[in-house]
């Protein structure tokens, strides 16, 4: 997904009075999402009771990826963390969400959520023979 929010947008001032920027409350049973953050962030909020926010800013201190498991079912929203830095720039949002399938012996199981990032990662640093510098970030494995 990528969205781009203005400050100074006034049809943006009147589409949010009536329609919300991101995804209400909905539910999901029996699977995993698995949403990284290249730019902006996602607020969270689910029936479980947890709030947290997560991306790519330094507000989110790090944590740029949530892995979410819906197991026997919750309702959750993800709203996008819209704060422009500048108001004349709009606040960028770009992010990939993979739903992953998980065996039928886990789909009952209570959700749990985990943020990944920061302190928690290790990235991969490698060099390549012409002296090209990559870095990897595993969140799964």
């Amino acid at each position: 997904h990528r969205h781009s929010f203005a400050e100074f947008d006034l049809l943006r001032f009147f589409q949010k009075t009536f329609f919300p920027e991101g995804f209400p409350a909905h539910p999901h049973r029996g699977f995993t999402t698995v949403t990284y953050i290249l730019k902006g962030g996602f607020l969270h909020r689910d029936s479980l009771g947890i709030k947290q926010s997560y991306g790519a800013e330094t507000r989110h201190k790090g944590k740029h990826t949530q892995w979410l498991k819906t197991g026997g079912g919750m309702l959750h929203e993800e709203m996008f963390d819209s704060v422009s830095e500048n108001f004349f720039k709009p606040a960028d949002q770009e992010l990939y969400q993979l739903w992953v399938n998980i065996p039928s012996k886990e789909k009952l199981k209570p959700p749990k959520i985990d943020l990944l990032g920061g302190e928690d990662e290790t990235p991969c640093v490698r060099t390549n023979i012409s002296g090209k510098i990559t870095e990897t970030i595993v969140i799964a494995g």
